[in-house]
């Protein structure tokens, strides 16, 4: 199971699995996204390497205009995945 929401603050929350049959809906939303913008992973188990490569997508779409992609909540299993792929240099993580 995968949801992905954008609440009234802006904030988009990611829930669940975000694997390849999941990505279609995250990348809908996320396609949308044109100025920084915090993903919320409190929820998150697990993103696989689509998500990931999504991800980056929208962040370097977002590095033309000199905004970012912020993610907060991380677990500590994502956490280290980033930090592996090195894209914690990437994404502001906290």
């Amino acid at each position: 199971m995968f949801e992905i929401w954008q609440d009234e603050t802006g904030v988009i929350h990611l829930k669940g699995m975000f694997v390849a049959g999941k990505s279609k809906k995250a990348e809908e939303l996320l396609d949308g996204i044109s100025k920084s913008t915090v993903l919320n992973f409190q929820d998150l188990r697990y993103i696989s390497s689509s998500g990931l490569g999504l991800l980056i997508k929208v962040q370097r779409r977002l590095d033309t205009t000199g905004d970012k992609i912020k993610i907060i909540n991380s677990s500590d299993h994502i956490r280290e995945l980033f930090t592996v792929t090195r894209f914690n240099l990437i994404f502001d993580i906290e």
